[in-house]
């Protein structure tokens, strides 16, 4: 009988590995556990682990932790497998990663074959980018942000909102002398003053209200709020 647990989330996959043996274990009271690298990965020894126990003599639990990771026993494993599968004894592989080819070997034998991935969290866009690209008044660099804030599935509606609370800040920003009298954070307060230093005063006024009329219009179904985001970045 076979077992094989793999994958690179390695503390899951141990412990799964760990149940079972427990399990098996519960269930072969009688049976000697045996860790495979110990005696060393032979064909001797894996036929000499695989022969069928009589009902008084002997029998395993062999459990084999990542031997596979060395290309000559992964060699060994692959020709004797077939062996393993019909053995009366109990194999429990533990692998981080197998080549296609033992993998379908594997597969093809074994009672469960179970896989323990880790999930890697991809980080969110960072919509304030946009925002610091338009006080920067870097066209280019808030062009390429804004698509790529598309592409991760960031909706227009936040996207416009970014944009015209950094039109806000700067304006509020032009006629207070400090972060609580302009109603901001002191870190957002000294960005948008320097930011104020590319952009005139009539300028600002202009894109606030051209991004509420954008906003306006799309609610009224004149145009899709995204294409008409993307446009306004382009006429800056």
């Amino acid at each position: 009988m076979l077992y094989l647990i793999y994958g690179n989330d390695r503390q899951k996959a141990r412990a799964k590995a760990r149940e079972i043996l427990e399990s098996l274990k519960k269930k072969k009271p009688g049976a000697t556990l045996v860790n495979l690298e110990e005696g060393g990965v032979s064909e001797a020894k894996i036929e000499e682990l695989s022969e069928s126990q009589g009902l008084f003599e002997r029998k395993f639990i062999v459990f084999s932790d990542r031997v596979c990771a060395d290309a000559g026993n992964a060699g060994i494993i692959k020709e004797k497998l077939s062996i393993i599968a019909k053995s009366e004894n109990v194999f429990v592989f533990l692998e981080e990663s197998l080549k296609a080819d033992l993998m379908k070997v594997f597969e093809k034998h074994s009672v469960k074959v179970q896989e323990f991935k880790k999930v890697e969290k991809k980080e969110r866009f960072n919509s304030f980018l946009l925002a610091d690209a338009l006080g920067q008044r870097n066209k280019e660099r808030l062009w390429v942000l804004y698509n790529e804030a598309i592409r991760e599935g960031i909706v227009a509606e936040e996207l416009h909102g970014t944009l015209f609370w950094q039109i806000k800040a700067m304006r509020s920003v032009e006629i207070t002398k400090t972060p609580v009298e302009a109603g901001l954070k002191p870190f957002s307060w000294t960005k948008a003053r320097s930011a104020l230093r590319n952009w005139k005063s009539d300028e600002l006024k202009n894109i606030s209200n051209k991004l509420v009329s954008i906003y306006h219009d799309s609610h009224r179904g004149e145009h899709e709020l995204e294409t008409a985001l993307e446009k306004f970045i382009l006429d800056l």
